[in-house]
């Protein structure tokens, strides 16, 4: 049986740690002093929880992240400030099909956002590299970078990972994983439809429901046309970016914390059984957030 091993240069660049490199040390630098107290959540039972408790754990876990701290530096680097392309202008992506149309837009440089296809040089301009590609008959896609990062940890504004939990604005810090798209205006005629221009990501799909129908009857559609859905999407390649390569993927990550004879066993028993495990080991994450400042940074 032959095998293949993985090369640390074919990782990517948040996973490798380069002893001589500055960047390294700030993607993996310590989260925190294990040895203050006032750096760490308390230890208290998990009933005493509070929203503000299960924020700063989210926290504590994010922004120790070397892959979060490397999106932040480039985002620094790169000088991206905002999710929008222009501060009067609310959209942060634009298509082939919608392209943009705020002042200055063709001589906006686009290194450092997310381009399909990407940028050939890096003094590419909107201008430039919309006209290459309609030249070339292709359609192309261009989201904005700060805007993106939001929307893969799902976050609704990008932190510097060295602030402590206390100065943050704690509003809408982790947004929810559904957002509408439209809502519907007591002002807007009722017999002139709505113009609605969003994205989909590779582990997403979007649905139109109305309001003059059964809701239980659309939710039975609604359902069949999303197991279809897992079924095309994963038939599709796998993007390293993409937050959920193949939908529907059982979470085996969960067994960690499982007893044997329960190993792979996705009952709703089984699966309660493992939610409490894991809950209860929610208010030990003080001390396994100093473990993880404790674990020696090998080359």
């Amino acid at each position: 049986m032959s095998s293949t091993s993985s090369r640390t240069e074919d990782s990517p660049r948040w996973l490798r740690f380069e002893a001589r490199e500055d960047e390294s040390h700030e993607l993996f630098t310590p989260g925190g002093n294990w040895r203050k107290q006032d750096q760490y959540p308390a230890l208290k039972p998990l009933d005493t929880y509070t929203r503000e408790d299960y924020l700063r754990l989210a926290w504590e876990l994010l922004r120790r992240m070397p892959r979060y701290r490397w999106q932040f530096r480039k985002l620094d680097l790169f000088g991206i400030k905002s999710p929008s392309f222009f501060k009067s202008s609310p959209k942060h992506f634009y298509t082939s099909e919608s392209p943009p149309a705020f002042p200055g837009w063709a001589n906006y440089p686009l290194l450092g956002h997310q381009c399909e296809p990407p940028i050939t040089n890096q003094g590419e301009t909107f201008g430039t590299y919309i006209a290459s590609l309609t030249e070339a008959g292709e359609p192309w896609f261009v989201m904005n970078r700060y805007r993106w990062v939001m929307d893969l940890w799902g976050i609704s504004y990008v932190p510097n990972p060295g602030a402590a939990f206390g100065n943050l604005r704690k509003s809408g810090l982790f947004g929810a994983p559904a957002a509408v798209v439209s809502v519907i205006s007591s002002d807007a005629p009722a017999d002139r439809p709505q113009n609605i221009s969003t994205y989909l990501r590779a582990n997403e799909l979007l649905l139109r429901l109305r309001l003059d129908a059964s809701f239980e009857q659309q939710v039975e559609s609604i359902r069949q046309e999303f197991e279809r859905a897992q079924a095309i999407a994963r038939k599709r390649p796998a993007r390293p970016r993409d937050p959920l390569p193949v939908p529907g993927r059982k979470m085996m990550g969960k067994a960690v914390l499982r007893d044997e004879e329960f190993a792979g066993d996705f009952t709703p028993r089984a699966a309660a059984k493992v939610g409490r495990v894991l809950l209860k080991h929610v208010e030990l994450h003080p001390f396994w957030l100093r473990t993880w400042v404790l674990i020696p940074i090998q080359n």
